[in-house]
């Protein structure tokens, strides 16, 4: 790993650029991603050729509706209303005209994602259907180690439920798939700078096009430095990302896409942990959120570096070959600070510190599908059948954690900061710490009966082995290795072209948690131990529609998993009982009339804990930090007499919950409310696209799940000029 300082990214590899693409001339400024190779050419979808200006899919005059998904692994692409699963997609103009750099700032908006962290957390915690979310892929295949940045990806597509069948093991909330740029079929040269209240800057520059000879590019270079919306917060961010598509004939695609990520920020905000135990004893109003009441030494650092590649081979009307590879180093490294021992926001408190030194990940996942197309009488099938593999190494110092009170008297009339500190941390050479190998082999037929039935039915077989070492000693704490077979089974009914209904059985084989260090405040026994894989099943029930230009869903859903928890009396991270999770999801995205974009949805649920026995008090009770209701509304208008200017505007409603397994300790829910414009023009012949939004409009103050308090109200704005 190495690092490079965001304003040499910005004094010279931007600049190098600006001077290769002057070289270029460019009759008309290209849409980011307009003309974009098919990803992946997969064989299930007909080709179609587009003439005259209709809209791009998921484009803005589109109203972000797209009509295919990529995150259904041995599936490959599939027209999205034809999906038997719940899958939101969140396409490249809506993530520019958002202005999210970040997966939490992205996923704020997705119907189904329950982002449950601050964003001064710098985080991206995420609940689906109610469970953490931990699988997360780049272009369908499994990443570890630290988050992702957006300025290089084409999609972030969710998919809420079991995915067992196209990922093996995984748990029951679901996939976040990033879908990465690829080059342009026009010449694409942009650049976005962007400021978050006027004190922190963000310069993207994404390039693109072809080179000739069935070779195209894209690059992606991003420089950030400055400050945040919450005081005495500071970011230093790089991103280094390009992608190359050779198309060596018609039937045969080489993709290939590489990335080095640096990320530092210092002043992190806190936790908060009342004394009481119970954060429904504070009233969140009486916070200022927008200051930091952490310490200035406080960091999160992370960094990668990203290697991958895919093949596409259509060897005949009848065979396709499908495969990739991709390669990750990560590193990260956490210093948090909490605020503890609180009566009230108007009397003294502690503070303490939790410091992770780095952590290093490698990873390596690959996979290769062969795609069979034939019929059987007047059913058609496609067949396919391959193996999908991934092993991931960690190695952590045997003092990779410290903890411990910060010396100092503080009170909410104002932030005090204090010098850190001394203690050792990482002061050790890295040893083994886990290690994982997962086989999938997987066979899944996608059966045509007729024009309105169809069916998706397959298995796979998952191989798990991982190891746990003791730090201390080398030695084996913990050794998993075993395999299982789970099916999945949907069966489609089309009524009329325009409506997908549905029933889908899914199992999936989930890895056993991993005990956290800490539980509201205090240590876990088990801290760090890694619990055996499980079983989990989920039913769903949909339907999907295209009303002209709005895709409606619609989804109940009940999964039954076996229940994880830190137990409050013996402060252990156990597997006791079964959580089960039954709910509804409903969504909308597209054009609703001319001029009027929306995406939204809502989403009802009633989780319960059943059938534990190391804790009976906990049966029938709902699992912490999962709302009973969540609904999101965005909305876009396009002002007639305005040409370009169009106005911006979101609703965000997440319902109470419990913080403590034992239900005792209820907060409000809460409704926050964002506003903003854009307005694009032609400046010297170039297209100019200025944005600006304000972020929880009403300086909404309210607790999230596991003691963070809320974002303040804050103004992202941005000018991106496409040549």
């Amino acid at each position: 790993m190495f690092k490079i300082n965001a304003r040499t990214i910005l004094g010279s590899s931007i600049a190098a650029l600006f001077a290769a693409t002057a070289t270029t001339t460019v009759a008309t400024a290209a849409e980011p991603g307009a003309g974009s190779p098919a990803q992946g050419g997969e064989a299930r979808l007909k080709e179609i050729v587009v003439t005259g200006q209709a809209p791009k899919e998921g484009g803005t005059e589109a109203g972000y509706r797209v009509n295919t998904t990529t995150t259904t692994g041995p599936w490959g692409r599939m027209e999205l209303q034809d999906t038997p699963y719940s899958i939101s997609v969140m396409p490249e103009d809506f993530i520019a005209n958002v202005q999210a750099n970040t997966p939490a700032e992205i996923l704020k908006y997705v119907p189904y994602a329950h982002v449950y962290i601050q964003a001064g957390r710098f985080a991206d915690n995420t609940n689906l259907r109610g469970f953490y979310n931990n699988l997360r892929t780049i272009d369908g295949m499994k990443i570890y180690g630290v988050g992702q940045t957006l300025e290089d990806k084409e999609r972030v597509e969710v998919m809420t439920g079991l995915t067992g069948f196209m990922y093996g093991i995984s748990n029951p909330a679901g996939v976040i798939n990033y879908v990465t740029k690829r080059p342009t079929a026009k010449p694409l040269a942009s650049v976005t700078l962007t400021t978050i209240d006027g004190v922190g800057y963000n310069l993207h520059g994404d390039f693109g096009g072809q080179l000739g000879g069935g070779l195209g590019y894209r690059l992606n270079i991003v420089g950030q430095d400055g400050g945040t919306f919450v005081e005495h917060q500071k970011i230093d961010k790089y991103l280094l990302s390009g992608a190359l598509d050779w198309r060596l004939s018609d039937r045969v695609l080489l993709e290939f896409d590489a990335s080095t990520y640096y990320q530092k920020a210092m002043g992190m905000q806190v936790s908060f942990s009342p004394s009481t135990g119970k954060a429904s004893d504070l009233n969140p109003k009486d916070i200022d959120t927008s200051k930091l009441w952490g310490q200035k030494w406080s960091m999160q650092k992370d960094e990668y570096t990203q290697v991958g590649s895919r093949l596409t081979w259509n060897f005949d009307d009848t065979f396709t070959l499908r495969a990739a590879a991709r390669y990750s180093d990560t590193s990260s490294e956490r210093l948090n600070g909490n605020a503890t021992n609180i009566t009230n926001f108007q009397s003294p408190y502690s503070q303490t510190y939790y410091h992770i030194s780095p952590s290093d990940y490698t990873n390596i996942t690959t996979y290769a599908y062969l795609d069979s197309r034939f019929s059987t009488g007047p059913v058609s099938h496609v067949l396919t059948a391959g193996f999908s593999w991934d092993r991931s190494n960690s190695k952590a110092s045997p003092d990779r954690t410290a903890s411990g009170s910060i010396p100092g008297s503080f009170n909410f009339s104002n932030p005090i900061y204090v010098d850190k500190p001394n203690y050792v941390v990482g002061s050790k050479p890295k040893v083994d710490y886990v290690k994982n190998r997962f086989e999938n082999f997987v066979i899944g037929d996608d059966i045509k009966f007729s024009e309105s039935w169809s069916a998706l039915v397959g298995a796979n077989y998952t191989s798990v082995n991982q190891r746990v070492y003791n730090l201390n000693t080398g030695a084996i704490a913990s050794n998993y290795d075993k395999g299982k077979t789970t099916p999945t089974a949907s069966l489609l009914f089309k009524p009329v072209p325009a409506v997908t209904t549905y029933v889908s059985y899914l199992e999936a084989l989930e890895q056993g948690g991993v005990a956290p260090d800490v539980y509201m405040g205090q240590q876990v026994v088990n801290a760090g131990e890694v619990l055996k894989p499980m079983v989990s099943k989920q039913v769903e029930i949909g339907a999907k529609a295209t009303v002209d230009e709005v895709l409606l869903t619609a989804a109940l859903f009940k999964i039954d998993k076996a229940n994880q928890y830190t137990d409050p009396t013996s402060l252990r991270y156990v597997q006791d009982g079964r959580e089960v999770h039954k709910g509804l999801e409903l969504t909308a995205t597209g054009r609703l009339w001319d001029r009027l974009n929306i995406v939204g949805g809502f989403t009802w649920m009633d989780a319960k804990i059943k059938k534990n026995t190391v804790n009976t008090d906990l049966e029938g009770k709902r699992p912490s930090g999962v709302p009973e209701t969540m609904g999101k509304l965005y909305l876009e208008y396009d002002i007639a007499a305005v040409p370009g200017l169009t106005l911006t505007g979101g609703a965000f409603y997440s319902g109470s919950f419990y913080m403590d397994s034992e239900n005792t300790d209820r907060v409000s829910g809460a409704t926050t409310f964002d506003l903003g414009a854009r307005y694009r023009m032609r400046v010297a012949g170039q297209g100019l696209t200025l944005r600006v939004n304000v972020s929880n409009l009403t300086d909404k103050r309210y607790w999230l799940p596991y003691g963070y308090l809320s974002d303040p109200r804050y103004v992202s704005a941005s000018a991106q000029l496409d040549f």
